[in-house]
C-alpha cells in the first residue's frame, strides 16, 4: 500500500465515523509549526506521528481512557510532558484539532529539546496550556552557519544542535533532512564507535546499540559483508577491529582531532608477518571472510572461529605479544581477550608458509601497518565515498576526469551506478568544519518517505552547515539517526534495518 493510498483509507474511515456520530477526528499532516529565526534556537519538544501510523489522542495516559481525536501520519504536536513511565506523552495538537491529549510513544517520533520532560498527570485543556519555552541564542560554535527559513533549529544542550530541514521539491515530494551539529571543544561531548555485528550470526539494530552503549546520538555506520562485520577500517577504544580498504574513513583522536581520508592506497593494508626464520608473508585481512590462499588475522572481537569444512585450514593462536601458543588444523578455536589467530588454507602457499616457518613457542613479528597509523586514533569508522573536500563537492570516480587524475574508492561499478551521480536515495553522512572542531551528522529520508537526495545535493547541504570535508555512510534503508529519546527519522515499509556498527555521540554532563 502506498502512503497516499494509506492516508486516503484513514480519511475515508474517519468520515464514516463522523457520519455515524463518532467523536473521532482525522487531520492530514500539517507543517504549520513556526521555524526558528536565524540566530535563535527552540527549546520545544515535538512529537510527529509516524509515517505509516495514525495516533489516537486520549484523555488520559492509558488505553483505559477514551479516544477524543485521531491524528494521521506527519501531524506534529508540541509535547507538554509524560507519564511516570515515559510511555505516554501529553501533547498539544494545534489547528485544526485544538486539543490536548495523550499519545502512546510507539506511534510518534520525538524531536527537539526532549530531555527531562516533566511528569504530568493533570489533564489540561487548550485554553490552559502552558506557554512554549522561549527561544535561546545560538551557541558560539553555530554562529557562522548559514541557516535558512527552512531550518527548524533546536538547542539540545550546550554542545549540540539539532536542525530539521524541510524543502518542498515539487507538489508530491518534500526533501527532509535531519542534522546534528556538535561542538568537539565542549568537554561534555564525546565520540565513539560501537560494534553491533555478531560475527557469522547477525547485524544489529541501531536502537539496540544505543541502549547497550547509553549514547545520546547515533548514526548508522559502515557497509557489512558476508560475516556481518564492517567492511572498512574500524577502531574502537584504541583496538583494531577491521583492517582498512581504500575507502573513506572517519577517525578521531582522544583529544578530538578528527580526520576523514584513507589509511591505505591499496585494496588492503601493507601488513606483514615475519617468522623467526626471517621469512616474510603479507597479512591480507582482519576479522573478515578470507580466501584460503591468503594469510588473515582474527582478534577477540570474533570471539571464536567456527569449523567450516574445506575452508578453515591451519590456525595459529598468538598471545598479546605474538607468541605462538597453539597450532591446529580444521578445528574450532576460542580467541581469548587480547589474543590473535592467524589462519590460512592448509594446502595453499600461505598454509605451507605457516607449516614451514612457525612453531609453538616462537614469537612472530606481526606488523599491523596503515598510513596514517591507526594507533594514533582512539576510534575509526569507515563507509564512503568522500564527497566534500576543501569545502567543495567531489565526485568519486568522476567519469568526466581523465583516468590519470581520477580518484576511485574501492567500490565496483554496480555499486556506483546504484549510489552515485543522479541517484536519489536516503543518505547518511559525517563531516567537520574548517577548524576540525565542529562535527556535522546528516541523515536524509527517502523511498516511501520523501524525495531522497543525490550526492551533489547532499554536498550542498553539508557545505551550508559548515562542512569542509565529508563522507557518506551506508545509505538507503540503513540510513538512521537517533537523538536522545529515539529516531528523528521515519522508516519505510521494512522498518529499522540491522547494520554492523554506528558512530555515537555522548553527552556527559
Amino acid at each position: 500500500m502506498s502512503r497516499t493510498t494509506y492516508l486516503r483509507s484513514i480519511t475515508l474511515l474517519a468520515l464514516l465515523g463522523i457520519l455515524l456520530g463518532s467523536i473521532w477526528q482525522v487531520n492530514h499532516p500539517t507543517r504549520s509549526i513556526a521555524h526558528a529565526a536565524n540566530r535563535t534556537a527552540s527549546q520545544v519538544c515535538f512529537a510527529e506521528v509516524k509515517w505509516n501510523n495514525a495516533a489516537n489522542l486520549r484523555i488520559g495516559p492509558s488505553t483505559n481512557y477514551g479516544i477524543e481525536k485521531v491524528a494521521v501520519s506527519g501531524f506534529q504536536m508540541r509535547v507538554l510532558g509524560q507519564d511516570d513511565d515515559g510511555e505516554w506523552f501529553q501533547v498539544e495538537a494545534g489547528n485544526p484539532l485544538n486539543f490536548i491529549g495523550w499519545v502512546w510513544w510507539e506511534n510518534v517520533n520525538l524531536y527537539g529539546k526532549c530531555t527531562n520532560l516533566p511528569d504530568t498527570g493533570e489533564n489540561l485543556n487548550i485554553e490552559s496550556a502552558p506557554a512554549a519555552p522561549e527561544d535561546v541564542e545560538l551557541p558560539a560554535f553555530a554562529q557562522g552557519i548559514d541557516f535558512t527559513d527552512e531550518d527548524q533549529i533546536f538547542k539540545l544542550n550546550d554542545g549540540m544542535l539539532y536542525v530539521r530541514y524541510e524543502h518542498e521539491v515539487d507538489e508530491k515530494n518534500t526533501l527532509q533532512a535531519h542534522v546534528l551539529i556538535a561542538d568537539l571543544n565542549n568537554p561534555n561531548v564525546d565520540v565513539g564507535v560501537h560494534l553491533g555485528a555478531v560475527p557469522d550470526s547477525t547485524a544489529t539494530l541501531v536502537s539496540d546499540m544505543v541502549k547497550e552503549a547509553g549514547a545520546f546520538v547515533a548514526i548508522n555506520g559502515d557497509f557489512y559483508g558476508g560475516n556481518y562485520m564492517p567492511q572498512g577500517l574500524t577502531v574502537i577504544d584504541g583496538e583494531l577491529v577491521i583492517a582498512p580498504k581504500h575507502r573513506a574513513t572517519f577517525a578521531i583522536t582522544e583529544n578530538h582531532n578528527v580526520y576523514i581520508g584513507y589509511f591505505t592506497e591499496s585494496w588492503t593494508w601493507p601488513a606483514t608477518v615475519i617468522a623467526e626464520t626471517g621469512s616474510i608473508i603479507p597479512l591480507q585481512l582482519a576479522n573478515l571472510p578470507c580466501d584460503p590462499a591468503w594469510l588473515c588475522v582474527y582478534t577477540d572481537h570474533m570471539r571464536r572461529l567456527l569449523v567450516k569444512w574445506g575452508y578453515d585450514g591451519t590456525r595459529v593462536l598468538l598471545s598479546p605479544e605474538f607468541e605462538v601458543l597453539d597450532i591446529v588444523v580444521d578445528r574450532f578455536m576460542e580467541i581469548p581477550d587480547g589474543h590473535y589467530v592467524l589462519r590460512a588454507g592448509t594446502f595453499t602457499d600461505a598454509g605451507k608458509w605457516l607449516k614451514e616457518n612457525v612453531e609453538i613457542g616462537d614469537t612472530l613479528q606481526v606488523n599491523l601497518e596503515t598510513h596514517p597509523d591507526w594507533r594514533n586514533y582512539e576510534n575509526a569508522i569507515s563507509g564512503g565515498p568522500i564527497f566534500v573536500k576543501n569545502g567543495r563537492f567531489r565526485q568519486d570516480c568522476d567519469p568526466n576526469v581523465s583516468e590519470a587524475r581520477r580518484v576511485c574508492e574501492e567500490f565496483d561499478d554496480r555499486f556506483r551506478e546504484a549510489h552515485y551521480f543522479d541517484v536519489h536515495i536516503p543518505r547518511s553522512a559525517v563531516g567537520y568544519n574548517r577548524d576540525n572542531k565542529t562535527l556535522i551528522l546528516v541523515m536524509v529520508e527517502g523511498y516511501e518517505l520523501g524525495a531522497g537526495i543525490t550526492q551533489e545535493e547532499l554536498a550542498d547541504l553539508m557545505i551550508r552547515y559548515g562542512a569542509q570535508t565529508a563522507m557518506e555512510f551506508d545509505g538507503g534503508g540503513s540510513s538512521s539517526l537517533w537523538i536522545d529519546r529515539g529516531f528523528v527519522n521515519d522508516f519505510g515499509y521494512d522498518g529499522e534495518r540491522r547494520v554492523s556498527n554506528a558512530l555515537m555521540l555522548y553527552w556527559n554532563e
